[in-house]
């Protein structure tokens, strides 16, 4: 089932409460937007047709800055269908429009055409002048009438302009705005300005905002961040075998199935790595889910990062090799640290304070190298090489939101007395409120009365030598 936004009719899967053109819809708002069935499949249909073919009416579109009230926001309407401005005038229609490329693309067309004109005209006389007009100039001038609001609509997104109604019925562009506008009341456009934030760029389109969901418990004990990210954000990686500083990273240096924040040869932000030794590939051609935790805990804060493959046929595989992986349908690598760890929060704190989270995948075809366990023990263990990568965008709301939540999470941390911080013990209670046999996951409408979450923290006693 998904819901179908308000703003611009587009269709999102009903995981998420926020619309690529940034409309938001509250969990109580959603139930009047959900479709299925022949609706879904008309309504998807009707979006991707959007995209590609004409429609009635006007599009909206609302530029707005950080510093800008709603009312100061610059708004553009653009006409679907047919543009006589483009067909007739072209390359001046073009560059009135802020279109360069487009206009100096369409001069150099109109001499070519020119050209074969003439040349046609010299070679067969009148009949080659009536050939040329009516079999290549005439079907030219329609192809650019055709395209030119097309063109006028991608060059909008390209300067940071957000699609805020889709065919809106309408004489004119400046009573399309007009009628948009009086349909809003302050509350909503004050909503919309954090919706639609953006800065223009140069020659480059703008990264389509990616969907992200926010889950916090009843008790406001854990706060869930998720994001999704798809086989499309795969790329190649610049790295190749990775060695870690002495004693850096002991865990991801060594154990062949986990994910945690690194340092990555003088990146100023961290990576997230998620290792996966012998599944790099199954893991290329998986959809991830990234879910960032903020755990305020009796005995102290911890922050977390829970990775989903979204592969069920690979669990049985990947837990017959590595038997701590959680035993629900999906596998699932997690990174557990306590806020009393300064190097791991300012490595948390770095990499909130980018636009993008990205993600290493790595193997096990690094160096071998020998590290110590977490009681003093020399283990000889096989380091990680760099398979491939992916990148998260965020948006300004969601960045800022992660930065809120470590705030209050170290304010909460640094709030309790040093007597009751015991990080064994935090993990003890993150435990019990998260059965390992449950996706660590929150679903996408839980109920924290009834559905307690899950993790993939072990807990087993401490071990006999901890105990010296």
């Amino acid at each position: 089932m998904k819901w179908q936004c308000p703003a611009c009719s587009d269709v999102v899967d009903e995981d998420y409460f926020k619309c690529n053109c940034g409309h938001e819809v509250s969990t109580e708002e959603r139930p009047k937007y959900l479709i299925e069935g022949k609706e879904l499949a008309d309504a998807e249909r009707e979006a991707m047709n959007r995209q590609t073919i004409s429609n009635s009416g006007y599009n909206i579109y609302l530029r707005l800055y950080p510093d800008q009230d709603f009312s100061q926001g610059k708004y553009k309407a653009v006409k679907n269908g047919f543009s006589w401005s483009a067909m007739l005038f072209g390359t001046i229609w073009a560059w009135i429009n802020g279109m360069v490329g487009v206009g100096l693309c369409l001069l150099f067309l109109a001499i070519l055409l020119k050209i074969v004109g003439a040349f046609l005209g010299a070679i067969g006389g009148g009949a080659g002048a009536i050939f040329s007009l009516f079999l290549i100039d005439i079907p030219v001038l329609v192809w650019i009438g055709k395209s030119g609001n097309n063109w006028k609509k991608s060059s909008l997104e390209k300067k940071g302009y957000k699609l805020m109604q889709a065919n809106a019925p309408a004489s004119s562009p400046s009573e399309a705005i007009q009628i948009y506008k009086s349909k809003m009341s302050k509350d909503e456009y004050r909503n919309t300005k954090k919706q639609i934030i953006s800065t223009p760029t140069q020659n480059t389109p703008t990264k389509t905002p990616i969907n992200w969901r926010l889950n916090r418990t009843k008790d406001g004990k854990i706060t869930q961040i998720v994001f999704k990210s798809s086989v499309s954000s795969v790329k190649k990686t610049e790295f190749g075998m990775i060695v870690f500083p002495a004693n850096k990273f002991p865990i991801l240096s060594s154990h062949p199935w986990c994910t945690g924040f690194v340092r990555m040869g003088g990146k100023p932000i961290p990576y997230q790595m998620l290792r996966v030794d012998e599944f790099d590939e199954e893991v290329k051609k998986s959809d991830l889910t990234i879910a960032l935790a903020f755990c305020k805990l009796s005995s102290g804060s911890i922050f977390l990062i829970d990775t989903r493959i979204e592969n069920e046929s690979l669990i049985n595989a990947v837990r017959r090799k590595f038997p701590e992986v959680p035993p629900i349908s999906k596998p699932i690598a997690e990174w557990v640290v306590g806020i009393d760890d300064g190097y791991s929060l300012e490595m948390i704190q770095d990499v909130f304070s980018s636009s993008v989270i990205n993600v290493i995948v790595a193997n096990s075809n690094g160096a071998h190298t020998k590290n110590f366990d977490n009681y003093g023990n020399a283990i000889d263990s096989v380091g990680p090489a760099a398979h491939h990568e992916r990148s998260i965008s965020l948006d300004p709301e969601v960045t800022n939101l992660l930065k809120n939540e470590l705030k209050s999470l170290v304010d909460y941390h640094n709030s309790l007395p040093n007597s009751s911080k015991n990080f064994r013990q935090a993990g003890q209670e993150l435990c019990t409120l998260m059965p390992i046999d449950k996706d660590p996951i929150f679903p996408k409408d839980y109920r924290y009365d009834d559905y307690i979450i899950a993790s993939s923290m072990e807990c087993s006693k401490p071990n006999e030598k901890s105990k010296k």
